[in-house]
């Protein structure tokens, strides 16, 4: 979970819980149950319906109902928005917004931390393979794991205080195979960034905020905004101290006067137990960061940080040397309007490491199928060297090596 707790239900929540319960689910074990999930200060609900094959979930956040159908074989993720008569394909070994939720959080941390078998424990009447997950020396999740499906049931985040998801209201049986259909009549977006942004009122009074030189340590309360430009091979890191109870803020992405994206998904950086809020935006995303107050008071501080900002055209490489064992924040941003592809690779005294170690090239590819699409990865080191080659198209790719855990 690192810099950020997960949050309540967001779309891009949605998009990427699939992703990490894509465990194997013995044959003949298909179930329904209730899902809730909470960030801590915020508790969703909805249903989850699993098969071997597939799953889907069903969940309603401010009045919309949004629908993730995922594929468990091929990785295939469709987020449909029934209100919309939409719906986006996503492929699921891309892990954006790595720490907006905790299915997606923790198949992360047991693929890079220690996973540690506790025992057995009974959980809503089942018996369950109960996991501790350790990164760096820190205790980050309890999990269960269901004996009877294979899949975790449970989730206890240790980053942020009342973080959890879990499937209760178990019912062994067939599901309809119809669940997992898109209907005839639904259209097929780009992306959900795709969608028409909605702009909140308070949006019209953004340029009488004023623009701040970083560093900033400053006294804000609800209402209050000041803006920070973005620049090239620079983050914006936003945190608050000596918050009020039930306190929020944002750090939102503004590009022409307008959010980029919906300002629902995005963190509230003044929940307790969070440790800051990271904006990589590159200036082709956004041009200015708008840090606002929606409640309570605090403490504001800002900062800038270096990372590694190129654009590298088709054939063109990286090399970036690793200084320690922190993760590798990589933001990757398509530069043309056809698709564009990167592959990435470690080396270790001038030689490539094995695929043994790092695995295979096609769990180190991405690709950004239309203009401007964005994708991003959390790497862990595996030599001296991270390597990034643009194989078609053209990227512009920023990335830096920080500690998770620190400000």
């Amino acid at each position: 979970m690192a810099a950020c707790s997960f949050r309540a239900l967001t779309p891009a929540f949605l998009l990427w819980l699939v992703i990490a319960t894509c465990g194997t689910v013995t044959a003949g074990t298909s179930f329904t149950g209730d899902l809730a999930m909470s960030s801590g200060v915020d508790t969703l609900t909805g249903s989850i319906a699993v098969t071997e094959f597939n799953y889907r979930m069903d969940v309603r956040q401010g009045g919309e109902k949004f629908v993730v159908i995922a594929d468990r074989v091929t990785g295939m993720i469709r987020v449909l928005i029934p209100e919309k008569m939409q719906y986006v394909e996503l492929k699921g070994h891309d892990r954006i917004n790595l720490l907006s939720n905790p299915f997606q959080a923790l198949w992360h941390a047991t693929t890079t931390g220690k996973d540690e078998k506790l025992g057995v424990e009974v959980v809503n009447d089942l018996e369950c393979d109960k996991h501790r997950v350790e990164n760096r020396g820190r205790e980050t999740f309890t999990f269960w794991v269901a004996q009877k499906f294979g899949f975790p049931i449970r989730i206890t985040s240790h980053t942020s205080e009342g973080s959890f998801a879990e499937i209760s209201r178990i019912s062994e049986g067939p599901v309809d195979d119809s669940l997992f259909e898109i209907p005839a009549d639904y259209k097929k977006i780009a992306a959900l960034g795709n969608m028409p942004v909605e702009t909140p009122a308070w949006v019209d009074s953004v340029p009488e905020a004023p623009v701040v030189i970083l560093p900033v340590d400053q006294e804000m309360s609800a209402g209050d905004m000041i803006r920070i430009k973005v620049q090239p091979g620079k983050s914006v890191w936003v945190r608050a101290n000596n918050q009020s109870q039930d306190a929020a803020a944002k750090a939102i992405p503004f590009r022409k006067g307008s959010p980029v994206k919906d300002v629902t998904i995005y963190s509230n950086f003044a929940e307790k137990g969070i440790v800051c809020d990271r904006r990589h935006e590159t200036p082709a995303e956004a041009d200015e960061i708008v840090v606002r107050v929606f409640a309570g008071t605090m403490t504001v501080e800002i900062k800038s940080v270096e990372m590694h900002e190129e654009r590298l055209a088709e054939g063109k490489s990286l090399a970036f040397p690793l200084t320690s064992s922190e993760y590798i924040d990589v933001r990757f941003v398509n530069g043309i309007a056809e698709p564009s592809e990167c592959t990435w690779t470690f080396l270790r005294g001038g030689a490539e490491v094995p695929d043994e170690r790092i695995g295979p090239s096609e769990q180190r590819t991405i690709v950004l199928e239309y203009g401007g699409e964005v994708g991003r990865r959390t790497l862990t080191p595996s030599g001296d060297t991270l390597v990034m080659k643009v194989e078609a198209g053209e990227m512009i790719i920023k990335l830096g090596q920080f500690d998770s855990f620190a400000w």
